[in-house]
């Protein structure tokens, strides 16, 4: 009587993948006795399956995350693992755009602030500080386009966010409101 040997994995799992992004991990086993072998997977990540036949694992990631993936082989008499963490990190986003920080009173004040995510997801932006308190400024929260008429003189803080939904960055500066120079006709 022949004794079984068991299935061995000959492959290392891609444990790291942006998102959103096709995610593809072709898992490769053998087998000293030449058994058929077959795959199954076991994880909480909705995203990605794999192939029973050929150990494919693919699918389309579509969130940052952290999940836990266990792969299976089998050749009918023995079942081994391979066990890993898939890691798709949230990168943050960052502003492209520099604030203008002096302004003259009673005039227009305009601010378009940029900034990019690195995975193109949404983003939101919301406004803080005394322009906001003291009724200064406001801010669309869709294109993060800053406006008011600044009336006061003096320096006031002011607070930009903008969030992807799981990182949130700053940008922080003083307004300094002056009075504009009148200009008179001769």
């Amino acid at each position: 009587t022949a004794t079984n040997a068991n299935p061995s994995f000959t492959s290392s799992p891609i444990e790291d993948i942006g998102h959103p992004e096709n995610y593809y991990y072709d898992a490769n086993a053998t087998d000293a006795n030449g058994d058929t072998l077959t795959y199954g997977i076991a994880t909480d990540c909705g995203y990605i399956d794999i192939n029973p036949v050929n150990g494919v694992v693919s699918g389309n990631v579509l969130l940052n995350g952290v999940w836990y993936v266990h792969i299976s082989v089998s050749d009918s008499y023995s079942v081994i693992w391979q066990n890993y963490t898939l890691t798709s990190p949230n990168y943050a986003p960052y502003f492209t755009s520099d604030p203008i920080t002096n302004w003259p009173n009673n005039t227009g004040y305009l601010y378009d602030v940029n900034a990019v995510d690195p995975e193109g997801e949404p983003l939101y932006y919301d406004l803080f500080g005394d322009i906001v308190a003291l009724g200064l400024c406001t801010i669309d929260h869709d294109t993060g386009e800053i406006t008011g008429l600044p009336h006061l003189i003096g320096d006031f803080s002011a607070n930009v966010s903008v969030s992807d939904g799981t990182t949130t960055v700053w940008q922080n500066w003083f307004l300094h409101i002056y009075t504009k120079t009148p200009v008179f006709d001769t």
